[in-house]
């Protein structure tokens, strides 16, 4: 111990730092108030740090920050030795500490040389500012985009509101003119059956044909305000009326109401089994009915009506179920009229109708979520096509 204290403190023979100067008063003033205003400067810093880190609060800072205020701490104690040494010669502590200040240096030469990387990621100040005034600007145009969709979906709902507002006047239209329309054609057919009974056999050809187009143009009234009203039901459907429907049922049920027809023609239909599905019974059978009334109306007189009615499931899933018939066809050029309000393709002279049968049809398949469509051409029979998605069909209890 007695050697290490010699080698750091006592003089060793050597002369204080002051000799070389000559002890010249403005020179050693110079050195001394210069390694002083060095030192207290030098120990500044690392008080700075020290509160700049208590506010900071961030770990990653923690270690390359007290490296660098460890290293600055130790270079001001070397100017203050430094000073020391003018007066007292301890030049090997002088030495140590001038070694313990360069390993310190070295050593937080390599932290900050480890954190350049992430150091030349931080952006500038006037990056910051420019992103800042890019985010400020992405917040002003989302707060426009929002309040537009506020402003949309308030128009929206006025717009579902009056759209609602004219369903139900368009209902109450449907009932009330279906009641006026009835009632004046429930009278007249019952004055054309009274006039036949009485008066039929006085008439000659003529009147007796007359007689009939005016019975038939009453039984087309009445099978038009039907349909009007069978279509106002579609449009006033509550969307929570649906439930699990058995196809084979409806189709058979529709089958049933329309034996006449069937008979008449000597049509035959073959049905496959058919999927349950998820939907509103009665506007199903309104459908079928209107598929196959479709199918047994624009039959060739040269052929016996056949009707099939298949079902296939397709790779994406969904479920198509065609109605497949032999009948006069229908141009691919009148695939999409068909399915208009009051569209028809041929007199009622040639084949009975009112024109709202497949519009019926359209209007009952999009109600469901389905879709329908048509492929024909003409001569050579038709084929409807409703398409169903994957989740409309119970695959539960389908057959």
């Amino acid at each position: 111990m007695a050697i290490i204290w010699d080698f750091l403190f006592e003089n060793g023979g050597y002369s204080p730092h002051g000799f070389c100067i000559a002890w010249n008063p403005v020179v050693l003033f110079l050195h001394v108030f210069s390694d002083l205003l060095i030192a207290s400067s030098y120990f500044a810093i690392p008080a700075i740090i020290l509160v700049f880190l208590s506010q900071r609060k961030d770990p990653a800072l923690n270690k390359p920050a007290s490296l660098f205020a460890l290293f600055i701490t130790a270079c001001g104690l070397t100017h203050l030795v430094s000073i020391l040494s003018f007066y007292v010669p301890i030049y090997g502590f002088q030495g140590i500490l001038k070694l313990f200040t360069g390993i310190i240096s070295f050593v937080t030469a390599i932290a900050l040389a480890r954190m350049l990387p992430d150091a030349l990621k931080i952006p500038a100040p006037q990056d910051l500012l420019q992103a800042l005034a890019e985010r400020e600007s992405e917040i002003l145009v989302r707060q426009r985009a929002e309040t537009e969709t506020r402003a949309g979906k308030r128009a929206l709902a006025q717009t579902v509101k009056e759209l609602k507002a004219t369903n139900d006047e368009l209902k109450e239209f449907a009932y009330a003119a279906s009641h006026d329309l009835k009632s004046p054609a429930n009278s007249f057919g019952m004055w054309l059956r009274d006039f036949k009974e009485t008066h039929a056999r006085h008439l000659n050809q003529e009147g007796k044909e007359a007689l009939q187009d005016a019975t038939q143009l009453v039984e087309h009234m009445h099978s038009l305000v039907d349909d009007v009203l069978k279509f106002s039901m579609v449009v006033d459907r509550d969307p929570d009326e649906v439930s699990l429907v058995d196809l084979n049922v409806i189709f058979a049920d529709a089958q049933a109401q329309l034996t006449k027809d069937i008979t008449s023609t000597g049509a035959r239909i073959d049905v496959q089994d058919l999927p349950v599905v998820q939907g509103h019974a009665p506007l199903l059978s309104v459908l079928a009915v209107n598929l196959l009334k479709n199918a047994l109306t624009y039959v060739t007189p040269v052929k016996r009506p056949r009707i099939s009615i298949v079902t296939r499931t397709l790779p994406n899933g969904e479920t198509e179920i065609s109605i497949i018939d032999n009948g006069i066809g229908i141009a691919p050029e009148y695939h999409d009229r068909i399915f208009q309000l009051f569209k028809r393709l041929h007199t009622r002279d040639a084949f009975e109708g009112t024109g709202l049968g497949l519009a019926l049809c359209r209007r009952i398949a999009i109600s469901h979520g389905w879709s329908i469509s048509v492929r024909s051409d003409a001569e050579c029979g038709a084929e409807f096509i409703l398409t169903l998605p994957k989740e409309n069909v119970d695959v539960a209890h389908a057959a």
